[in-house]
């Protein structure tokens, strides 16, 4: 690059600089080594570097609030905010609970997200989303967890400024009341949404934005109050395809009789398979796909001929169950006794199910296991009705001929 002139040696640089600034997490190795080398790399690279962010704390969130008021440029590369964005909360109770703190981190979010006006993704890491499949964690270790939530004030300006852009939202929202459900109808682009907020909203038919959430297509509950099912009700939700409830609600009968049709993927707790008023298959007539996560010990009321049996469901396209299973190294003999009765009693009346996919299925390799395996014989029960029991990678149990 000697020759080149140095036009052309810093447009190659800074293609270079745009591959090393894209984030890493897991690894997440360290990226401002970069901007260290010269004072060209520093601002070749200081765009690209401000495009996925991580802020792990207030701190962190007023430093980003502060640069970008002193360096406006910076604000419109911002696409990506993640971590917890404030400081954690803490798990044990609010006994210490600092309100100063609290408006320091509502300012420095508010002041952020008023000049970002083009983020894409606001979430609680870089991975999560690309594992929506993945089971809900053991609600054990839910209280040693309690996620910083943003200010329901701060969700409004993001809706405000960034609403034509945002398209993966995946955050927890402090608790407002009385709230206007108008702000969905600014989230025009939003195609991934996780709602964990116990906002509650009025319920003024002039409020209800029929036209809210358009590119809406993957829909998680974490927590809600019953008024967001009254307004999801009143919105089209056009593109709606895939549903995961981690907590049960009565709103979510209507809500499921109303947009049901819609859905082609459920993720779904096994509990709330079991409260629910209505059928989720009948209400589900598209439902290609349905996961349920469950510990092993509930494996048989996870079977329940109820969900499974009904005469009502043969027309549902169902062509694949998943179990997602939060933990198999305790099983208990009257376990395994529990599962062969519900796999000996498992009479589907899908006609397109071709696949139960069970996370921790473990195929032998020899002769003597596989005649002490239960999951060979619980495969060959399912074969009887066409129905192969697969592992994790989606492989399935071949029967070896028998002469």
């Amino acid at each position: 690059m000697v020759a080149a002139s140095p036009w052309v040696q810093e447009r190659i640089w800074e293609t270079v600089l745009s591959f090393a600034m894209l984030p890493s997490e897991p690894a997440n190795p360290s990226r401002l080594p970069f901007l260290l080398v010269s004072k060209v790399f520093n601002r070749l690279a200081l765009p690209d570097y401000h495009t996925h962010l991580k802020l792990k704390d207030t701190m962190s969130t007023s430093t980003l609030a502060a640069l970008l008021r002193h360096h406006p440029a910076l604000a419109s590369r911002v696409r990506t905010l993640y971590g917890p964005l404030r400081d954690e909360e803490n798990p044990f109770g609010d006994q210490d609970v600092d309100p100063e703190g609290n408006n320091r981190a509502a300012a420095a979010l508010l002041s952020v997200f008023w000049q970002a006006t083009g983020l894409q993704r606001v979430s609680r890491s870089l991975t999560e989303d690309l594992e929506l499949k993945s089971s809900f964690r053991h609600r054990s270790y839910m209280f040693f967890d309690r996620e910083a939530s943003i200010p329901w004030g701060a969700f409004e300006a993001l809706a405000s400024t960034s609403g034509k852009t945002l398209q993966r939202f995946t955050k927890s929202i402090e608790t407002g009341r009385n709230i206007s459900p108008m702000v969905f109808a600014r989230l025009t682009a939003v195609c991934v949404l996780d709602w964990a907020c116990n906002t509650s909203f009025i319920d003024v038919p002039t409020e209800m934005p029929s036209d809210g959430l358009p590119n809406l297509s993957t829909l998680q509950f974490t927590s809600q109050d019953p008024s967001f099912f009254s307004v999801l009700k009143q919105m089209n939700l056009p593109s709606l395809r895939t549903l995961r409830l981690g907590n049960y609600d009565s709103g979510m009968n209507d809500f499921l009789r109303v947009h049901g049709s819609k859905l082609t993927e459920v993720v779904i707790l096994c509990d709330i398979l079991d409260n629910l008023d209505v059928n989720i298959f009948e209400v589900c007539p598209n439902l290609a796909l349905i996961t349920i996560p469950i510990d092993h010990e509930i494996f048989s009321k996870a079977l329940n001929p109820k969900h499974f049996s009904s005469k009502k469901t043969t027309g549902c396209s169902l062509q694949k169950i998943e179990f997602k299973i939060f933990s198999w190294t305790y099983r208990t003999k009257e376990d395994i006794a529990a599962w062969e009765a519900a796999f000996a009693g498992f009479k589907p009346r899908f006609p397109n199910l071709r696949e139960i996919q069970i996370d921790y299925c473990d195929w032998p390799t020899n002769e003597r296991d596989i005649n002490k395996s239960y999951w060979v014989r619980w495969a060959e029960m399912l074969l009887k009705h066409k129905i192969n029991l697969t592992d994790k990678n989606g492989k399935k149990w071949r029967p070896r001929l028998k002469v």
